[in-house]
């Protein structure tokens, strides 16, 4: 049996090629110039050989020209044969018909994406679509991929047409972002466990080891990211109301007790810019 071997041009899309992970199944991209042999998937972490990450539109396209080459393949074997049958003929002559064509891809077939991330740790250049989580190139969690994150989790909120629906998943995914990389940063250092979703057990947890996450926040500040925590609590917990337990925690908002928590765009921003103070304070003491 012949075995067929051709190849498959893809154009990038402004120097980068569109990739897909076989576990999670989620789409990025990779700059052309600063691809290696093994990825590793920005959103699961798996570690996969690169010529398995075609994206499905790739495949496609392959699967197209694989069957433009074998076709082509038989016309040639068929033209060989029939050269050969009436090569002697006196009476009879071969003319060969149209041949199929091998069409290469003229244009790139990237998907959209909407961050760009240069690792400052491997220099990796690499796009990725919503929450992520690694480097490609090596695997790296470091503070410029959350920032990265909670910027997109804004630019959801913007792009939404239920602000409020979006808002209170905003606010989930924002606590869920903190919880992840004090994880991350609490395994490397063999820290221990400890639920970081609540901002007081996280206080004490980097505090036993020396570090002061509240270095540099204001009183003010302390008590907003603490409502960002508490409102984001009370729609998981109990469908938004405030309960003894947020006034426990938040004294300040007693009066609000047993109404429903209010979201705000504003309240979230100002989320964001005092959990990337607390994500700075971290970074410095562990990963520099």
């Amino acid at each position: 049996m012949s075995i067929i071997e051709f190849k498959v041009s893809f154009p990038t899309d402004n120097g980068f090629w569109g990739r897909e992970c076989n576990i999670c199944n989620k789409y990025f991209k990779i700059d052309s110039d600063k691809i290696k042999d093994n990825l590793f998937c920005p959103y699961c972490g798996d570690l996969q050989p690169n010529k398995e990450l075609w994206t499905k539109e790739q495949n496609q396209i392959a699967r197209k020209i694989a069957t433009q080459v074998g076709k082509r393949f038989i016309e040639d074997e068929m033209e060989k044969m029939l050269k050969d049958v009436f090569k002697n003929s006196k009476t009879t002559t071969y003319t060969p018909g149209s041949r199929t064509e091998i069409t290469q891809p003229t244009s790139h077939v990237e998907k959209e994406v909407d961050t760009e991330i240069n690792c400052p740790t491997c220099d990796m250049k690499f796009q990725v679509y919503g929450i992520f989580g690694f480097c490609p190139g090596c695997k790296e969690d470091n503070v410029l991929i959350y920032e990265a994150n909670l910027k997109i989790l804004l630019q959801e909120i913007d792009n939404s047409n239920n602000p409020n629906r979006s808002l209170r998943h905003a606010y989930n995914d924002l606590v869920s972002t903190f919880e992840s990389y004090c994880k991350r940063v609490s395994e490397r250092h063999n820290l221990g466990k400890v639920n970081f979703q609540n901002l007081k057990n996280t206080k004490e947890h980097f505090k036993n080891d020396g570090l002061n996450i509240y270095e540099g926040i204001s009183d003010v500040e302390k008590t907003k990211i603490k409502r960002v925590f508490e409102k984001r609590h009370a729609y998981q917990h109990s469908k938004g109301k405030i309960t003894a337990e947020f006034i426990k925690n938040i004294p300040e908002d007693a009066n609000l007790i047993e109404t429903l928590a209010v979201l705000s765009r504003t309240e979230f921003l100002e989320g964001i810019e005092i959990l990337k103070k607390i994500f700075r304070t971290i970074t410095n003491k562990y990963c520099s």
